[in-house]
């Protein structure tokens, strides 16, 4: 019974040794996944390009780790400031109970379309403001059933907003 014993600790000792014996140490190094790609050099610098990649970003605990594009060693010196839109459009509260509150503000004059739609493409209101500076339009929807509306905010211009509202009773 003592042999069968110390000879199954032996067998157990040897199989775990083979076991860590046999494993092997994660190496990483950088790899691009891609469908195409290629690199040219010549003695004013050099270009590497790939395609067919997945963009993710994942930063934490002070690590970043970027795939779907490749990291250069180059410096963004200067960004052209964007254009800043003629007009804001502030739609509140998100989600409603009883009244929906539309502040447009507009440093020209203009004139907007208001559609307030349900998720089957069912109008439930329209109208129509127009002028310059500041504007509100509040929307009733205390008749309307519970559920998920799209408010489209559209002018001559074709500049638009559609936001989704979501209405609690």
């Amino acid at each position: 019974m003592k042999k069968l014993i110390q000879m199954r600790k032996i067998i157990l000792t040897l199989l775990i040794a083979v076991c860590f014996l046999q494993g092997k140490a994660q190496t990483l190094s950088p790899t691009v996944i891609a469908t195409g790609g290629d690199y040219y050099s010549n003695s004013s610098g050099s270009l590497s390009w790939t395609t067919g990649e997945s963009v993710v970003t994942y930063i934490g605990s002070g690590q970043t780790l970027s795939q779907g594009f490749q990291q250069s060693y180059t410096t963004i010196t200067a960004v052209q400031n964007p254009v800043q839109d003629p007009y804001s459009i502030s739609i509140y509260p998100n989600p409603v109970t009883d009244k929906l509150h539309l502040r447009i503000e507009n440093n020209r004059e203009d004139n907007y379309s208001i559609v307030l739609m349900d998720m089957l493409g069912k109008v439930h209101y329209t109208n129509k403001i127009g002028g310059s500076g500041i504007m509100h339009q509040d929307i009733d929807m205390q008749t309307l059933a519970q559920g998920t509306y799209f408010l489209y905010v559209y002018s001559q211009n074709k500049e638009y907003k559609i936001t989704k509202i979501e209405h609690l009773h």
